[in-house]
């Protein structure tokens, strides 16, 4: 636990956060030049297609390697695992380089499916190290700290990846270089974070019928497994607005692909926008009462933008903007709660399961996205059921 009994997040806090900008701005810099590298050859017409077929390369990982990912966070110290998720991403993207030299569809598809799983090992230590790292009555702050700039590093990989594709294209391989160094850079950060104890997770990490112990405490904590299922929610809403952003702006607002790009950079700005008014309004609690103020924000969000005119890129734009930063008012105090709510012996195994249903959500958007396209809804009807 920190020893600060002020307002302030402390120094291995810091390097924390950078470590994990680092690694969120590293992740959708390499997405995003991979799906700029698919599309470009195809035509943006298979813009739907190489979205889906992303989307669920992204999610498969989590689902498969959470579980295990959680057991470990309660086994071993929770910063050297983060050090070794580090290290391991510096080796992925060096084949990341080797893919996009060879400009291999299928290896590049392989290195974004290792990606997501280094992911997915690092992702319950990352959760369950905050409350390690910060008081209690920081942890709404720290919480908004931490989505503020990992929406902040969205924003920056996205246009990073329209710039180095821009202007690089067709040498996708010296674009790659770029994740290679920010990888090292974080790699590098990670190495001061402050040593948080061991856990006492005993037994075999690859078993599926641990689960049952963290199930349970999300199961009897009414709160918990509430806030649980709220960000899952959340995320198979993200997930949908994800995949009908791009084809929105192609075909409703008349955007080339690139450009339809930046929408993510509205949604991104919107959401750190959310997050760190999430976490000033919370002060020194966990603001529970935010919740639905953001589900509205939300709602009426995505409503409206299937009322945005053809072409009206000013309008989308502010209704692009409110969904983002009603999810930052939604998504900080419901990842609080779920630090805050999680027994601390088996806290990251509960936050795996979590992340574990937050995927799932994912993954399910992608199915769903796909079903509605079947249906003959365009991105406009998507964001209406997606409202409803």
């Amino acid at each position: 636990m920190g020893t600060r009994n002020d307002n302030r997040l402390d120094r291995s806090f810091a390097w924390f956060t950078t470590t994990q900008f680092l690694g969120a701005l590293n992740d959708n810099l390499f997405r995003w030049l991979i799906f700029y590298f698919l599309i470009a050859t195809p035509g943006s017409d298979r813009s739907d297609t190489v979205s889906q077929a992303i989307q669920a390369v992204f999610v498969l990982p989590f689902l498969l390697f959470t579980p295990m990912a959680g057991r470990l966070a309660d086994r071993y110290t929770k910063r050297d695992l983060i050090v070794l998720a580090c290290g391991a991403d510096l080796l992925i993207m060096l084949g990341g380089c080797t893919a996009f030299v060879v400009r291999n569809p299928l290896g590049l598809y392989a290195v974004l499916f290792l990606t997501c799983a280094q992911s997915a090992f690092f992702g319950p230590s990352k959760y369950g190290i905050i409350p390690e790292l910060v008081e209690h009555s920081n942890l709404s702050r720290a919480n908004g700290v931490i989505n503020g700039l990992t929406y902040l590093a969205g924003v920056l990989g996205t246009v990073g990846a329209v710039l180095l594709a821009w202007g690089l294209s067709p040498h996708y391989a010296l674009a790659a270089i770029t994740c290679v160094v920010v990888s090292a850079m974080g790699l590098i950060a990670s190495l001061p974070i402050r040593r948080t104890p061991r856990g006492a997770c005993e037994g075999n990490i690859v078993s599926w019928r641990a689960l049952a112990k963290p199930i349970a405490a999300i199961r009897t904590n009414h709160d918990l497994g509430l806030a649980v299922l709220a960000s899952a929610y959340f995320n198979l809403l993200a997930g949908l607005f994800a995949i009908a952003l791009i084809p929105y702006g192609i075909r409703h607002l008349g955007l080339p692909p690139i450009q339809s790009g930046y929408l993510f950079l509205v949604t991104a700005i919107g959401i750190a926008m959310g997050s760190y008014l999430a976490g000033h309004l919370s002060a020194r609690s966990v603001e529970a009462g935010l919740i639905p103020v953001g589900a509205i924000g939300l709602f009426a969000a995505s409503v409206a933008l299937a009322w945005v005119p053809e072409g009206h890129v000013t309008e989308a734009i502010f209704f692009i903007a409110l969904m983002g930063m009603s999810g930052g008012l939604f998504l900080v105090p419901v990842s609080a709660l779920i630090q805050w709510l999680s027994p601390q012996p088996i806290r990251g195994q509960v936050l795996a399961v979590s992340k574990w249903l937050d995927w799932a959500g994912v993954l399910a958007s992608a199915g769903l996205s796909w079903a509605l396209t079947a249906m003959g809804l365009s991105s406009t009807g998507v964001f209406v059921s997606a409202g409803v």
